[in-house]
């Protein structure tokens, strides 16, 4: 895999690394610096440091982009697998192409489910909010949170 990899990126303070609903051209391997990733509604997800990996999962799916990628207020720099060479490369490792895929499939299912748990939670947080006559509500919403969080553990298991 050594070969794939093309090129050192560098980016300054703040700057774009790719937006949500661009074509995926790589994914990146962070040396240094951080990077962060936004949501449409521009909410913070997630602050990616050193030896972690950006934009893999459009690129392994070729899906447009679904986050924004910015780099930190520091700057970041990474390593970039470029989009062709990488798929090149797994198309000669089918054993290693499987294990990518089911890992990120299983990856995007965690965070659905991840979503929908924090929904449920919050509802519960209004039900609470809403006062002791709501006991009833919360009830049920913890009992549904329940079911869901054992779905997601074992979800994840092989």
């Amino acid at each position: 895999m050594a070969d794939v990899i093309k090129d050192k990126v560098v980016w300054q303070a703040n700057e774009f690394i790719y937006k949500i609903d661009s074509e995926p051209n790589g994914i990146f391997i962070i040396l240094d610096g951080s990077v962060d990733i936004y949501a449409r509604d521009g909410l913070l997800l997630n602050t990616l440091g050193e030896k972690e990996l950006l934009g893999e999962t459009s690129t392994i799916f070729n899906n447009k982009r679904s986050v924004t990628a910015q780099a930190g207020s520091r700057g970041a720099s990474a390593v970039y697998l470029n989009k062709k060479d990488f798929e090149a490369a797994l198309n000669i490792n089918t054993s290693l192409k499987a294990i990518i895929e089911k890992t990120q499939l299983r990856l995007m299912e965690s965070n659905r489910q991840s979503v929908e748990l924090s929904s449920l939670l919050n509802k519960i947080m209004t039900s609470i909010n809403a006062g002791e006559t709501a006991m009833k509500d919360v009830k049920k919403l913890v009992s549904i949170a329940s079911k869901k969080i054992t779905l997601m553990v074992n979800s994840n298991l092989d």
